[in-house]
C-alpha cells in the first residue's frame, strides 16, 4: 500500500513538473512574441518618425528658399528703381500659375524672373510674355538661368540680340531685322522686343 502511495506520489509529481514546465513554455514564447512586436512597433515608429522629420526638413528648406528668393527680388527691384513696372507679387503670381501648367517649379521660374529683372527695358507690358518665353528657351536651350539671360540681353538691346539669338537657332527673316532696326530707331523698343518674342515662340 505504501509502495504504491509512493508510485502515485511520484507520478503526480512528474504531472506537476510537466504542466509547470508546459507554463513556463507558454509564459516565454508569450513573452518574447511580445518583446518582438514592442520591437517591430518601436522600428515602424522610428521610422514613420524619421521619414517625418525628412519631409519637415524639405518643406523648411523649401519655404527659406522661397523667402531668399522673394528678398532677392525685392532688392533687385529697388536697385533698378521699379523699371519693369512691375511688383514682386504679380511676378509671384505669374510664377505660380506657369509652376500649375509647366514642368518648372515656382522657385525655379521666380529664379529666372529675378535675372530678367536685371535687364531694365524690359516692362510689365510685355514681362509675363517674357517669362513664358523664358520656359520655352528653356526648354530647348538648356536651364532656366541661361535663357533668361540669353532673352534678357536680346530684349534689352533688340538689334544685337538678333544676332545673339540666330547663334543659337532662332531664325528672322531680313524683313523682321529690318523692321526691328527700324523699331529701335524710332524708339519702338516695346515693338521691337514683342517681335523678337513672336519669333522665338514661333521657333519653339
Amino acid at each position: 500500500m505504501a509502495s504504491e502511495t509512493l508510485e502515485i506520489l511520484i507520478s503526480l509529481k512528474d504531472e506537476a513538473s510537466k504542466a509547470l514546465g508546459s507554463i513556463k513554455k507558454s509564459f516565454k514564447d508569450t513573452w518574447e512574441a511580445q518583446v518582438n512586436a514592442s520591437k517591430v512597433a518601436t522600428a515602424a515608429i522610428l521610422a514613420a518618425a524619421g521619414t517625418v522629420a525628412f519631409f519637415a526638413k524639405k518643406s523648411i528648406d523649401a519655404a527659406r528658399e522661397s523667402i531668399a528668393l522673394e528678398k532677392e527680388m525685392n532688392s533687385i527691384l529697388e536697385a533698378t528703381g521699379g523699371a519693369a513696372g512691375i511688383t514682386a507679387a504679380a511676378a509671384i503670381a505669374l510664377a505660380d500659375g506657369l509652376a500649375k501648367v509647366t514642368n518648372f517649379s515656382d522657385d525655379t521660374i521666380i529664379q529666372g524672373q529675378n535675372m530678367l529683372l536685371t535687364f531694365n527695358k524690359i516692362g510689365s507690358e510685355v514681362f509675363p510674355e517674357v517669362t513664358e518665353t523664358m520656359l520655352n528657351m528653356a526648354e530647348k536651350f538648356g536651364g532656366v538661368d541661361s535663357a533668361a539671360v540669353q532673352l534678357g540681353k536680346a530684349l534689352n538691346d533688340p538689334v544685337e540680340g538678333i544676332g545673339a539669338l540666330t547663334r543659337i537657332g532662332v531664325s528672322f527673316t531680313e524683313e523682321q531685322k529690318n523692321v526691328i532696326e527700324s523699331l529701335v530707331k524710332t524708339g519702338d523698343i516695346l515693338g521691337a522686343q514683342r517681335l523678337i518674342l513672336d519669333a522665338i515662340n514661333k521657333d519653339n
